[in-house]
């Protein structure tokens, strides 16, 4: 709790990867985000996998913002048709609206970037995934809030509630 105390001090952002699923510590981080960024692949499991995420972080935070954002996708049009579903079904079954963030290619870059056991960005930082990396990135600054709409300050105490440490935070 102090490191992300710490971190939160020191940065405009603190990105949180939970890695897939929705386990107890995904959960518990996402539900305490300001904003999540959602990000799934065209693949039908990790669509029904997103929804379940979906569903259960209304379920336990009415004002969560969720941002979808489609990885490995062939094409921006085959990303574009999974945000759509997604959103649909979130609009039809949970009354929800998500907000398609972007998309990030399937691009072998990233698999050798991996074998070299560096970051695809800084191994490739031309490759399409890249490139969309970085756009997904300078849309997200340019959309941020402003210090006074910031809500940053409730993500320690929402994150410690989640864990069971509210008398530490």
């Amino acid at each position: 709790l102090t490191g992300l105390r710490d971190l939160q001090d020191l940065a405009d952002f603190v990105i949180i990867d939970t890695m897939a699923g929705i386990g107890q510590n995904a959960v518990a981080f996402a539900s305490a985000a300001d904003e999540i960024l959602l990000v799934t692949t065209p693949e039908p499991s990790s669509i029904v996998d997103g929804y379940a995420m979906i569903k259960t972080l209304y379920a336990l935070r009415d004002d969560s913002v969720i941002r979808l954002i489609i990885n490995m996708a062939a094409t921006e049009a085959q990303a574009k048709a999974v945000a759509n579903k997604l959103s649909m079904v979130a609009q039809q079954y949970l009354s929800r609206r998500l907000n398609y963030l972007g998309w990030v290619p399937r691009d072998p870059h990233v698999s050798q970037a991996v074998m070299q056991t560096r970051p695809f960005l800084l191994q490739y930082p031309t490759a399409p995934a890249s490139r969309c990396i970085q756009e997904l990135a300078e849309r997200i600054m340019r959309q941020r809030p402003d210090a006074s709409q910031a809500r940053g300050s409730g993500f320690l105490r929402r994150f410690a509630q989640a864990f069971g440490l509210a008398g530490n935070g």
